[in-house]
């Protein structure tokens, strides 16, 4: 009987595992900014612009000593007041851990789109959680991003910028808990036959 119970208890903790495990490795690294400038033909003036870069922590990479990339993913722009667009660009996210600054450059024109100076960073590797954390940043003005609503291109870009990165939460998705509610059903005969039932 306790070897039943035992085996009962393993298989609800396999399935609880599963269903949190769905999302594993999935990160999102974003990067806040008030800037001016346009997209397509649409200008903004000291706009909230959050760029956004949507991967997977199974893909960071190390290049030189101190320095780590994620390159794998796609890339959106918000821009507070006009919408959000897809970068058509490559884009990648980097750690300087020399130089304590994280970002999103776009590979294609070989430049930073935001970036985000803190200590912090001294010691990230682009794998975990981290932030917000805010810090000064360097202006990248005047060069275009590709969008799919036309070229970004920043005039001016506030002094300091907030880095951000997420993983899922391990909240199972609705389908994660039909198929654990379901398996528990399944179970249900041997429970009654250990109570007696």
């Amino acid at each position: 009987m306790k070897r039943t119970v035992f085996a009962l208890l393993a298989a609800v903790a396999m399935l609880l595992s599963a269903a949190t495990q769905a999302n594993a490795g999935s990160i999102t690294y974003k990067v806040s900014d008030t800037a001016t400038g346009i997209i397509g033909d649409t200008t903004f003036a000291n706009a909230l612009v959050t760029i956004a870069f949507f991967g997977n922590t199974s893909n960071v990479t190390t290049g030189p000593p101190g320095i780590l990339f994620n390159s794998v993913g796609t890339g959106t722009v918000t821009i507070n007041g006009i919408g959000t667009f897809s970068f058509t660009d490559a884009l990648r996210v980097f750690d300087n851990q020399n130089f304590s600054v994280a970002g999103i450059s776009d590979i294609s024109v070989e430049s930073d789109i935001f970036d985000t100076f803190n200590s912090a960073f001294g010691t990230y590797a682009l794998a975990t959680t981290i932030g917000p954390l805010s810090g000064s940043s360097v202006p990248n003005v005047n060069i275009s991003f590709a969008t799919t609503d036309g070229s970004l291109i920043f005039s001016e870009v506030g002094a300091d910028s907030t880095f951000t990165a997420t993983t899922p939460t391990t909240t199972p998705e609705p389908s994660s808990l039909l198929l654990f509610g379901t398996s528990l059903l399944g179970l249900l005969p041997f429970g009654r036959k250990l109570l007696g039932k």
